[in-house]
């Protein structure tokens, strides 16, 4: 519901400079608004307000939304580990079951940092004889000690916020290194804008390690589809497989697998 400050401020026949003068205003006011709210309250055409958004998106005016967008002054705060642990823990939950599914014993696997990625992490504690490479300290703390992982990790800065490894060091250090299989989660996934991060250097880690095995394995709940962040990562086409939950819009899953990429859908069933 939109507060008495928004529904105050619908103006007509704006110039463009203007108009999005008011997104962002509105934006920093409300937090977030979808297309046809900015539509009826700045008195245009949904199709201008698309493109608005997609240039004020492109010029790191704010974070694009599947249908809408949220406030760059929220969306580029960086959530605690321990907030990001609660947000959509369920969805995370059944991608990280499935994705584990997905890896055979004997892999060598590069984990990025993150919920979702540390979701995949325990679901491997039942797998033989792996290898995981990673920059979590997170992860390394869920695998560390089990006979059957063999873990290696990277030197570099360790972030206070997010508990990971990161930097020139770290970038240097998984340069080493060559893989089966990747598992990476990203900010933001779009079908035209790919990847994209809040971090340049979490991107920076995210496209050695895209780039460093043979199987490429996104893993995103539908809160990051549709969402375009600051830095550009990799196209999606960058990625082999993707795996989300039931929540994920239907027209993105048809649209990525005609792009010739694997989606799965993992369930609060059995995660398949």
């Amino acid at each position: 519901m939109l507060t008495k400050q928004a529904t105050n401020c619908s103006i007509r026949d704006v110039k463009k400079e203007e108009r999005h003068a008011k997104i962002i205003e509105l934006l920093n006011a409300e937090g977030e608004l979808n297309v046809s709210q900015l539509a009826k309250l700045l008195g245009v055409s949904e199709m201008s307000i698309r493109k608005d958004l997609n240039h004020l998106s492109n010029v790191g005016m704010l974070l694009r939304t599947y249908g809408g967008a949220i406030a760059q002054q929220r969306s580029s705060m960086e959530m605690s580990l321990l907030e990001k642990q609660n947000k959509n823990l369920a969805e995370k939950s059944m991608i990280g079951k499935l994705t584990a599914s997905l890896i055979t014993n004997g892999q060598s696997v590069m984990l990025d940092s993150g919920i979702t990625t540390q979701q995949v992490a325990k679901n491997l504690l039942g797998h033989e004889n792996l290898t995981v490479i990673t920059n979590g300290l997170n992860i390394l703390n869920t695998l560390a000690g089990h006979p059957n992982i063999t873990l290696y990790t990277v030197g570099g800065q360790i972030t206070s916020s997010s508990y990971t490894i990161m930097g020139t060091d770290s970038e240097a250090n998984f340069q080493k290194y060559y893989a089966n299989t990747c598992v990476v989660s990203v900010d933001g996934v779009d079908v035209e804008r790919g990847l994209t991060s809040r971090n340049q250097l979490e991107a920076n880690i995210t496209r050695i390690l895209l780039e460093h095995t043979e199987r490429r394995i996104l893993v995103t709940d539908f809160s990051k589809i549709g969402l375009i962040a600051l830095i550009p990562v990799a196209p999606l086409t960058g990625v082999d497989v993707i795996v989300t939950d039931d929540k994920a819009p239907a027209d993105f899953i048809e649209r990525v697998r005609k792009m010739g990429i694997t989606v799965h859908v993992a369930t609060g069933g059995d995660g398949s």
